[in-house]
């Protein structure tokens, strides 16, 4: 999409993502990947960010959804040198 004159990136997560569960903890079992990615680790994060493409895209302005998805962002912009001044966006919390 950036590619093509997109200006930025949402990534929609996955329902045990969201919740703060592994793919492989029992109450993922039937969602993990159904409506969105999966992410349970910082090299998930990167793979998804970074390698999927594969080429690197620069993490300045992002969504996520849960403070722990956040912190890797944050981890995987500052591997990119990215500045966190510039790094915006909303963080959705579950209950």
């Amino acid at each position: 999409m950036l590619e093509h004159g997109g200006s930025g990136l949402s990534v929609a997560f996955d329902l045990p993502t969201l919740m703060g569960y592994d793919s492989d903890h029992p109450a993922s079992e039937g969602e993990v990947g159904k409506c969105g990615v999966a992410i349970d680790s910082l090299e998930d994060m990167e793979f998804c960010l970074v390698h999927r493409s594969g080429k690197d895209h620069r993490i300045d302005d992002h969504n996520s959804p849960a403070s722990v998805l956040w912190a890797m962002y944050l981890v995987v912009a500052e591997k990119q040198g990215a500045d966190w001044k510039n790094i915006s966006g909303t963080i959705q919390m579950t209950s």
